[in-house]
């Protein structure tokens, strides 16, 4: 009788339920997994964080960025150049790209202005051994991003190093928050 009471009321909610076993699984769950993308999400990745490492500005590095980004098909590399379209920075003339070369699951290399130039993720830098040189407190800040569910990267330019880190994750919908408090 409780469990037609239960089926009952789901019912009248909107929940169709097939039997009272399942809505007596249900009382035991303890967490439950979404597919993020578009059920919570809008499935459009975009720039959340941007940190400049070393003396050159936030400009530049998100020149570099874009010039980089700009030749690659990928949503990450999209939400990097909309970013930077976001400040105010088109894909620069000023720099010079040669030899754009993607790196499968790691990232993108190139010459720009003569210097070679990688746009990736960890691993990458952790290969080209860039990684080990970046300040403890700002490779922590990275760490908090990725478990976070962010996807984190990095620039280097050739002679100076990794300039710079950022975060890109889907844009959540408006209403998502609320639903999952329901």
């Amino acid at each position: 009788v409780t469990y037609v009471a239960g089926l009952t009321a789901a019912a009248q909610r909107g929940v169709i339920v097939k039997g009272g076993q399942h809505l007596e699984s249900l009382g035991r769950t303890k967490s439950i997994a979404f597919d993020k993308t578009g059920t919570l999400s809008e499935g459009i990745f975009q720039l959340l964080e941007l940190r400049v490492i070393g003396k050159r500005s936030r400009r530049e590095v998100l020149e570099y960025l874009a010039v980089m980004e700009a030749p690659a098909s990928h949503p990450l590399s999209d939400a990097i150049v909309k970013g930077a379209l976001n400040e105010g920075i088109t894909t620069p003339k000023h720099l010079e790209l040669k030899n754009h070369t993607l790196l499968p699951g790691a990232g993108i290399t190139a010459v720009v202005n003569g210097k070679v130039v990688h746009v990736g993720n960890k691993k990458l830098f952790q290969r080209i051994g860039f990684y080990d040189k970046l300040p403890t407190d700002h490779a922590a800040l990275v760490d908090e991003w990725a478990n976070a569910g962010r996807t984190t990267g990095f620039i280097s330019i050739e002679g100076e190093g990794i300039i710079g880190s950022y975060c890109v994750a889907v844009k959540m919908r408006a209403e998502s928050k609320q639903v999952v408090q329901d």
